[in-house]
């Protein structure tokens, strides 16, 4: 999560060799590793973002150094689609919504997924709306206020675990 969902794209995209997939969540992948060659090993993606994190911008991430503004983290369906890119996906995109079993937890949960990728791997994208800065399924380990709503409507690790698990 946070970071580590960074080091997961990271690892991914420099040893993707002995890297067979990754599950980063609420993390941001770099505008400097984009800008490297494409990785020439697919890499199974399951990449789990929260809309309203006030942290991991959805929207991508800028600062500004001696008064240029930098993109330091791109956008999530960037991030998608260069892991579709990298494991040569077809354009066959399947989206879904689950189900909002918790409606009191003012979130919702859709998924992105391209199937049809090389040596079998994957490039899927769970989105959240309303979600902040926190572990899908898990508990509110903050106030609100500072890091977002927890999603209550799927469980990360349930879904990471049958997302590695399918694809073997």
């Amino acid at each position: 999560m946070s970071n580590g969902a960074s080091m997961c794209f990271r690892l991914a995209h420099d040893i993707p060799q002995i890297i067979s997939g990754i599950a980063p969540v609420t993390g941001g992948m770099s505008r400097e590793l984009v800008n490297q060659s494409i990785p020439d090993t697919p890499v199974s993606t399951l990449i789990i973002n929260n809309v309203d994190d006030p942290v991991t911008i959805f929207n991508g991430k800028s600062i500004t150094i001696d008064g240029q503004s930098v993109e330091v983290m791109i956008p999530v369906l960037e991030s998608l689609q260069y892991w579709a890119n990298t494991n040569q996906c077809s354009n066959n995109v399947i989206q879904e919504s689950f189900s909002d079993v918790a409606s009191t937890d003012n979130t919702r949960a859709y998924k992105t997924s391209y199937e049809t990728c090389k040596n079998n791997t994957k490039a899927t994208l769970i989105h959240i709306d309303g979600a902040g800065h926190t572990w899908p399924g898990g508990w509110q380990y903050m106030p609100i206020i500072l890091v977002g709503r927890t999603c209550q409507d799927i469980i990360a690790s349930e879904l990471i675990w049958d997302f590695f698990n399918l694809s073997n």
